[in-house]
């Protein structure tokens, strides 16, 4: 997910506020308390907001009506002071300390973990980060808890506060890849489990039957004040010769960036004013979060980037001629992330493993018209011949024709990215999202 800020405008939840917002904007629903964990390595601040899951967090807890009491846990900067509060939201910073050679000791006991057991599983992984979370929820009770990522702390908060409802938001795969016991007994610990795509509630579904009936698709959202197209003047005062091929992400083997880079060689030699801007940081994902636990072989096959740098392997990965038009740009903020979605002819990404695919509602919201890989959740996203084109995950000719068609077709072009923006409008909004996941909450306490 790219960075993003509070919402200034109409999409904010001072539109809908108050007694109004909970009668008429949110539908009829009960005051709570409502706590969120992040991942433990997630710092948060309210006046600077960065990294996907907290502002995730933050742009739904901000829109759930402020009869809600929201606290949100998350780990405390050097710098930062025990708690920040806005409004209806404080956030709980908690001393993270890990001990590193504890840590690696534990992540290198070859009895105890496995490819599909693996430390990151356990209850022990950040034990000193959960455990300060459920003295702290033990301490001040609340009615719904909202973990990322990590099923396994449900059973510590269960202990916690055995009252409250045990909601656990998945933005990846790991529920349909870990071992089958391990994730039953996480299951068995939760009440709702929420996935960012209706292809990850499918995935878990199909390992646990069972569980079916408390899955439930949650998709992200984005501003869309924030992300929305160029006024018309600056449109224009924009326009250049070059057509440029625009990717938002991490640079690590899973988001495919290599297969773009493949690409970009052939749409070099056919479109002599092509450039490819790659944004986001260096940071491949730990092997064992992705790799490691994947049956797919296209996935599977992407260890052999884990023997050196990949973005050094990025930087030489074509000719010297298309070499010259690929600019590394590193990671932006907003206003300059807004701005290069709304220059470029197309967004692509071309993910072999995708939970959803940030980078595609927000180049649709600027009215940006996107390629993707026929990956995970991207296919939930993109309208095919309508809002973008898909293609096969891995297939760099595939890509590059796609590519070369829309930044031949300036009318279908516009035709997608007008579409994109409408889409966006009407289905990946926060106050959509906000709405869905308030309804969920709602549901859960209801006697």
């Amino acid at each position: 997910m790219a960075h993003a800020t509070p919402s200034q405008g109409g999409d904010s939840k001072i539109v809908i506020g108050g007694f109004f917002g909970v009668i008429f904007g949110r539908g009829i629903c009960r005051p709570m308390k409502v706590a969120f964990i992040n991942h433990p390595w997630d710092m948060m601040d309210l006046s600077a907001l960065s990294g996907s899951l907290p502002i995730w967090t933050y742009e739904v807890a901000s829109r759930l009506p402020t009869s809600h009491d929201i606290t949100i846990y998350a780990r405390r900067g050097s710098k930062q002071a025990a708690t920040q509060s806005d409004g209806n939201l404080t956030v709980r910073r908690i001393e993270t300390e890990v001990d590193p050679f504890e840590h690696k000791l534990l992540r290198r006991l070859p009895v105890v973990w496995s490819a599909r057991k693996p430390f990151f599983a356990s209850r022990l992984y950040y034990r000193s980060y959960i455990a300060q979370v459920a003295a702290s929820l033990k301490a001040h009770p609340v009615d719904v808890v909202h973990i990322h990522n990590f099923a396994q702390y449900a059973s510590i908060i269960r202990r916690a506060v055995p009252k409250a409802k045990i909601c656990v938001h998945m933005h990846c795969e790991w529920l349909s890849q870990l071992d089958e016991g391990l994730v039953a007994r996480c299951l068995a610990a939760v009440d709702a489990v929420f996935a960012c795509s209706q292809y990850l509630v499918d995935r878990i579904i199909q390992k646990h039957p069972s569980a079916g009936h408390k899955c439930f698709c949650v998709h992200n959202g984005v501003n869309a004040e924030a992300f929305s197209p160029s006024p018309p003047a600056e449109a224009v005062a924009s326009q250049s010769d070059s057509q440029r091929i625009l990717f938002v992400g991490r640079l690590s083997p899973e988001k495919g960036v290599h297969v773009l880079i493949e690409a970009f060689e052939e749409i070099a030699r056919r479109m002599p004013n092509a450039v490819l801007e790659l944004v986001g940081p260096d940071g491949s994902a730990p092997k064992e979060f992705i790799v490691g636990l994947s049956d797919d072989e296209r996935i599977k096959a992407l260890s052999r980037f884990y023997d050196g740098d990949y973005a050094s392997r990025l930087r030489t990965g074509c000719n010297a001629e298309a070499a010259r038009r690929v600019q590394f740009i590193g990671g932006l903020p907003q206003s300059e992330l807004v701005a290069r979605y709304r220059s470029a002819d197309v967004l692509v990404n071309p993910s072999l493993s995708e939970a959803f695919g940030m980078s595609l509602v927000e180049a649709m919201a600027c009215g940006t018209c996107v390629v993707a890989a026929k990956t995970g959740g991207m296919t939930e996203i993109v309208e095919p011949e309508v809002t973008g084109l898909l293609v096969e995950a891995d297939k760099a000719a595939d890509l590059a024709d796609a590519i070369c068609r829309v930044l031949g077709d300036s009318t279908k072009r516009k035709d997608m990215g007008k579409a994109g923006r409408e889409r966006v409008l009407k289905c990946f909004t926060w106050d959509t999202i906000a709405d869905t996941v308030g309804n969920r909450y709602d549901e859960l306490i209801r006697p």
